[in-house]
């Protein structure tokens, strides 16, 4: 019994602190000049960065930027849900920038390879992992394409095929006359027809890999490393903001959302 005062008295003191806590935060935007309105906004904000997992030292800076965009915008009456929309949704911008023209060029090359390699990777193991599930003797009979080995090797020259052919044939601005740049069409055609061959010549190549190298995996073990293939190609774009590729917007795309 004397369990149950101790536990009340332990959660009163930490409202206690945390009313404390919020009236200190909204002490400091009072000060820096916000409008009652803008400082409700930053006390959810800064709730909002601490559950969506921000970094403590980022944060800081965050609130310290978002308070001098509400200063200098609170002076034509702009709120700060009108600027920057609901603190849940600021705070995810917050902590994943959308991707500046440095990071859209660099996903055209090696960050697109990855991205490409793992759903191709993905893509084919559900493939056969279907197939060992509903066909195990059909796909313990067939040939070394359905082998983790083969599976790794189409999936990663893929990879590299696509990824590089993405750039290759991304049009570009030209910064002083405005126009896009880039090979004609008929070219980006032939590039990806040349680009299917060579895959797919390596794919039919990858069936005669020795299957004492090359072992067909139970089906089930094909289903979990797609699932784990996929989940970690979305974690693999969000973390590094990849646009384009074989799963995401085009890379001008991303450049328009950010205008």
């Amino acid at each position: 019994m004397a369990e149950q005062p101790r536990n009340a008295a332990a959660g009163e003191k930490q409202r206690q602190y945390k009313k404390t806590e919020v009236k200190s935060i909204a002490d400091q935007f009072e000060q820096a000049g916000l409008t009652r309105k803008n400082i409700d906004y930053m006390i959810q904000l800064n709730k909002q960065l601490d559950l969506q997992g921000a970094d403590p030292d980022a944060k800081a800076t965050m609130l310290e930027q978002t308070v001098m965009k509400l200063t200098e915008s609170q002076k034509q009456g702009t709120t700060a849900r009108t600027l920057l929309g609901t603190p849940t949704e600021y705070a995810d911008q917050l902590i994943h920038p959308a991707p500046s023209a440095k990071q859209v060029e660099r996903s055209a090359s090696g960050l697109l390879a990855i991205d490409n390699a793992l759903m191709f990777f993905a893509i084919f193991t559900v493939m056969f992992g279907i197939m060992g599930l509903s066909q195990p003797k059909s796909l313990a009979s067939s040939n070394g394409n359905a082998g983790i080995v083969s599976i790794l090797i189409v999936s990663i020259v893929g990879g590299l095929l696509f990824g590089y052919m993405t750039r290759l044939l991304t049009s570009t601005k030209d910064p002083k006359t405005g126009k896009r740049t880039g090979y004609p069409l008929w070219l980006r055609a032939l590039l990806v027809v040349v680009a299917f061959v060579v895959w797919v010549a390596i794919y039919g190549l990858s069936a005669f890999i020795p299957k004492t190298i090359n072992p067909v995996l139970n089906g089930w073990v094909y289903i979990v490393l797609a699932v784990v293939a996929f989940f970690g190609d979305m974690y693999f774009r969000r973390r590094y903001n990849v646009v384009g590729g074989f799963m995401g917007r085009p890379a001008n795309q991303g450049q328009n959302q950010r205008k």
